[in-house]
């Protein structure tokens, strides 16, 4: 029988079993800058356990900054395919809503095409559950969600698909409302982006209500204030957090 090396965890993903250890994430699934703590990677371990992910299919990785918490960053693909395996998933549909800046007219469509000479206002998402008797619609505000580069324009993926964008991520926010046990703390590439948009520092960034508390940042490193414009939240895991969330 084959030996299980010590901190190793093993678990299977569709056919794949995977097999992390607390070196393998440090060396080869963390993105950015900082060093992350062992209570971060165990508490990414868990997560890809308890979601049966493949971090080496670039299901989820990790995004560590400077001396900000790391952020679990988890894949839209991966996000559906563990939906999917629900037996109360039934389904979704999201799309986008654009205006026709002569008339003023506003058509919400599914898809994630823009015409030429239409403003792009938001992504909408409805996420469907066979135990339930409601939607779990999202809407999300294009101006809210769009990611900016350090000069103040949307960066190369949202200028280049803005509709697939804002689409993705109104159907990320929409999974979490209608699976909160399950994906209540992960975050998709497309709402995570933004942790370099500003200067002073990425933090992670706040959306909506999570078990997580907001802190808000006021100064940098060396102490010095951050200007209104630069102002940022990142988040502070409450104390009922700090379990290894194993299945």
């Amino acid at each position: 029988m084959e030996e299980i090396k010590a901190n190793e965890l093993r678990y299977m993903s569709g056919p794949v079993e995977i097999r992390l250890t607390p070196e393998t994430v440090k060396k080869s699934l963390v993105r950015g800058q900082g060093n992350v703590s062992d209570q971060e990677v165990t508490m990414f371990m868990g997560l890809c356990r308890a979601n049966k992910l493949n971090p080496f299919a670039n299901d989820a990785y990790l995004i560590k900054y400077g001396d900000y918490p790391a952020a679990p960053i988890v894949s839209i693909n991966a996000l559906m395919k563990r939906a999917d395996s629900f037996e109360s998933y039934d389904g979704f549909s999201a799309g986008v809503i654009v205006q026709n800046p002569e008339t003023g007219k506003m058509n919400k469509r599914v898809g994630s095409a823009v015409y030429d000479g239409e403003k792009l206002l938001a992504g909408w998402a409805e996420v469907y559950r066979n135990d339930r008797t409601h939607v779990y619609e999202t809407v999300v505000d294009y101006a809210d969600a769009v990611t900016l580069a350090k000069n103040g324009t949307p960066n190369s993926q949202w200028q280049k698909r803005p509709g697939m964008m804002i689409r993705k991520t109104a159907l990320a926010r929409a999974l979490r409302e209608a699976f909160p046990n399950d994906f209540g703390n992960t975050y998709s590439e497309e709402e995570i982006q933004n942790v370099d948009a500003v200067d002073i520092g990425p933090a992670e960034v706040v959306r909506e209500e999570d078990p997580f508390k907001k802190i808000e940042v006021t100064t940098q490193k060396d102490n010095t204030p951050v200007p209104d414009e630069h102002k940022v939240e990142k988040l502070q895991p409450i104390d009922d957090q700090d379990e290894m969330p194993f299945a």
